[in-house]
């Protein structure tokens, strides 16, 4: 599933912006692999039996992670701009990609515990059938 993902990203342009000579044909290659291997993963983590802990916590998170992930790197990618670093170097891309996944996954965090989880205990207030405790 990770190959998948390198592959689409390294040749089919996923995940990168304004790559000379790229086509709706690699797009579509580079999606497909996106697919493939995001589903090849959701695949591998449902076979397992016991599911590492931050995997679980990522799902409880993970509007979160929907809400805050474009806001976050638009802002950093907008920084490395302004810092006229090039985009296709190994500092870009560690400073986009690894920061705003930390980012992305602080913000999730706040929200889900200071945000959400308050109209969830308001929820069981009023629900009428039990559902499992989030």
């Amino acid at each position: 599933g990770l190959s998948s993902l390198v592959l689409a990203a390294r040749f089919g342009g996923i995940g990168t912006d304004d790559i000379p000579g790229l086509t709706a044909t690699r797009l579509y290659i580079g999606y497909g692999g996106a697919v493939a291997g995001c589903v090849l993963i959701f695949l591998a983590v449902m076979g397992m039996s016991n599911i590492p802990r931050p995997l679980i916590y990522l799902g409880k998170i993970s509007y979160g992670l929907y809400v805050f992930h474009a806001g976050i790197l638009g802002g950093l990618k907008f920084l490395m701009v302004r810092l006229k670093l090039a985009s296709f170097s190994v500092s870009y891309i560690l400073i986009v990609d690894v920061t705003g996944l930390l980012c992305c996954i602080i913000a999730a965090h706040l929200s889900y515990r200071y945000f959400e989880t308050p109209f969830l205990r308001l929820k069981e207030r009023f629900e009428v059938v039990h559902s499992r405790p989030a």
